[in-house]
């Protein structure tokens, strides 16, 4: 397995060091962009791969006019519909066993 991790290593470790003899060759103003170039996909890529592992999923509610629109600043999360046998209609009703 870690022959396997190894000869992995070996062909990025290639592949880059190829590129590098090929940026080498270009004119500093060209390596200069080269390199923000590769900068950026780099972080691109590191940002997709964090959000494959995060990817959590995403709430959007379907279009309603039942309901007035209710920014962030006005939601009261500490607020409970009073007692406990009363019903919140923004929530799912479980049946507690």
């Amino acid at each position: 397995m870690k022959n396997i991790a190894q000869n992995r290593e070996d062909e990025i470790d290639l592949f880059f060091k190829s590129i590098a003899i090929s940026v080498k060759k270009l004119s500093p103003a060209l390596i200069n962009e080269a390199k923000m170039k590769s900068l950026k996909m780099v972080f691109e890529l590191e940002t997709r791969n964090t959000s494959t592992f995060v990817n959590l999923p995403q709430y959007s509610p379907a279009p309603s006019t039942s309901f007035p629109s209710q920014s962030l600043e006005s939601v009261d999360v500490n607020n409970d519909y009073g007692n406990e046998n009363e019903v919140n209609p923004h929530e799912p009703n479980y049946i507690q066993l």
